[in-house]
Formats: C-alpha cells, sequence, structure tokens
C-alpha cells in the first residue's frame, strides 16, 4: 500500500490551512477572496465536490457548482471577521472538512494517480513504473508523476526510474514515432535528482511558469515522501512567501532523452 489515511489526513489538514494563509497574502496583494481561493489554491480539488474535470477555476460551458459557491460565501465571512490570525485557518478548515474528509478514502485508492490534467481515467498503456504521459495540444508528449514507491523517496531508486521512463519512451516511438518532443511542467524541474534523469537540452529549454496556480506541478512540493504534508517547504512558504521550489516548463527531444538514460543509467545497470 502506497500511501494511507492518516498520511493523506495530515497532508490534507496542513495543506488547507497553508491555502489559506497564503489566501490572507494574496489578498493583501489585491486579489479578490475567490479568485485566491479558487486559482491560487487546491482546496476544491480536495473536496468531494470535485469530478476530476470541471473546477471553478476555469469554469467551461456555464459550468458552476452552487455547493462551493455557498462555501466559499461562508469561508469569505468568516475571513472578514478572522483575516488577523490563525483563526481563520482553523475556523475555514472545520467548514470545509466535511467535504474534505469525504473524498480521502478515494484519494488513498487512486494514489498516486489522483485525477488531474488527464481526467478521471487512467490508460495504463500509458504508465510505466512513476511515470504516466498524455499528448499535449502540439502533439507532444506530456510527462506526469506520481510516487508509488511511498513511504519511500523515489529517487532512491533512479535506476528503475531511468528503466521506467526508457520503457515508456520505447513504448512512445513504437506507438507514435511521428511524435518528437517530451515536455514536463512542475516543480521537479527545480530538483536536482529529478533534472539527473534527463539530458543537457532539457535544462536549457525551460522557461518558469506561472506560481499562482492550484496544479499539483506547484503543490506537490508539498507533499512528503508518505504522502503526508511536507513541513519543512511548508514553514519554508510560511517564513518567506515564496515556494522553495519554481515550477518550470521544459523539454528535450524523446530519441535525446533514450539515449542520455542509456548512456547514463542502462549501461550501468547492465554492467
Amino acid at each position: 500500500m502506497a500511501l494511507n489515511v492518516e498520511n493523506r489526513t495530515d497532508f490534507v489538514k496542513n495543506i488547507v490551512k497553508l491555502s489559506l494563509w497564503l489566501v490572507r497574502k494574496y489578498h493583501a496583494e489585491g486579489v479578490e477572496f475567490e479568485q485566491a481561493v479558487n486559482r491560487g489554491t487546491p482546496i476544491y480539488r480536495l473536496t468531494s465536490l470535485w469530478d476530476g474535470v470541471h473546477h471553478p477555476a476555469n469554469p467551461q460551458n456555464g459550468w458552476n457548482d452552487k455547493k462551493w459557491d455557498a462555501l466559499l460565501k461562508i469561508l469569505k465571512e468568516y475571513f472578514d471577521t478572522l483575516n488577523a490570525g490563525s483563526s481563520f485557518e482553523r475556523e475555514g478548515l472545520n467548514v470545509l472538512w466535511p467535504w474534505l474528509e469525504a473524498r480521502i478514502k478515494k484519494d488513498v485508492k487512486d494514489w498516486p494517480w489522483i485525477p488531474s490534467a488527464y481526467g478521471t481515467k487512467i490508460m495504463q498503456e500509458r504508465v510505466s513504473g512513476m511515470f504516466l504521459y498524455e499528448y499535449t495540444e502540439k502533439h507532444e508528449i506530456d510527462l506526469h508523476m506520481g510516487n508509488i514507491y511511498a513511504p519511500e523517496s523515489p529517487f532512491k531508486h533512479i535506476n528503475q526510474l531511468a528503466t521506467d521512463l526508457h520503457t515508456l519512451l520505447v513504448h512512445i516511438l513504437r506507438k507514435d514515432p511521428d511524435v518528437e518532443q517530451i515536455v514536463c511542467e512542475s516543480w521537479m524541474n527545480s530538483f536536482e535528482p529529478f533534472l539527473a534523469l534527463f539530458p543537457s537540452e532539457w535544462r536549457h529549454d525551460c522557461s518558469d511558469t506561472d506560481m499562482f496556480k492550484y496544479t499539483y506541478d506547484i503543490w506537490g512540493q508539498m507533499v512528503n515522501r508518505k504522502g503526508g504534508f511536507h513541513k519543512r517547504n511548508g514553514e519554508y512558504l510560511r517564513d518567506t512567501g515564496e515556494f522553495p521550489y519554481l515550477s518550470k516548463k521544459c523539454r528535450c527531444g524523446i530519441r535525446a532523452l533514450a539515449v542520455h538514460l542509456e548512456n547514463k543509467f542502462l549501461q550501468e545497470k547492465s554492467s
């Protein structure tokens, strides 16, 4: 079992309190309350209201969630009266808790592929170890990661990561040889152990991304190796007002990545 209810509960409680702290910061900088919650935090995705597809940060075709709107109204009332201190974090968590708690067991069951950009259903042929891919609008490969090794760090298994990533690339090249580029938008692109898996081209074709988002390319750095809350990274955000790791979008050629993995990892494994 990669994740348990206790660790997920620890993560949910602490990430919601941290998110509500960040809402206060964003609001002080001129961001409207609803926008700060919806666009700047992952709270909605942690509730049982989220269907894995729709989100109040980018509603489409007239979609809206009236239950969520009602919760936001209550949160705003607490915010207006308790904005000065940590009481807002505590009371806000209490307001949200029935909807947060109702989702925890489902997310434990779905770990590590809790629905994200790839929707509610996982295509198993697109998974290899901790890596999952989907296609971008430009018909590139978009790479996602999930820690299947919890409670261990995946980077204790760096050679297996290289093997699994290489297996994914071979599958892609056989299935769709016209696809040339692989991209990934993640805080891990600021994390040296992850960067070791990629050729120099990956680092050179890299750009910073918007940090005002609810997605896990940013918020994933608040999950520890056990699937609980990453206390040190959370404290860093509170102390500095900045995330410890910038989210970056990097890319390289699929074949260049395959060769890099073969030369740096797979030959060592076979020797």
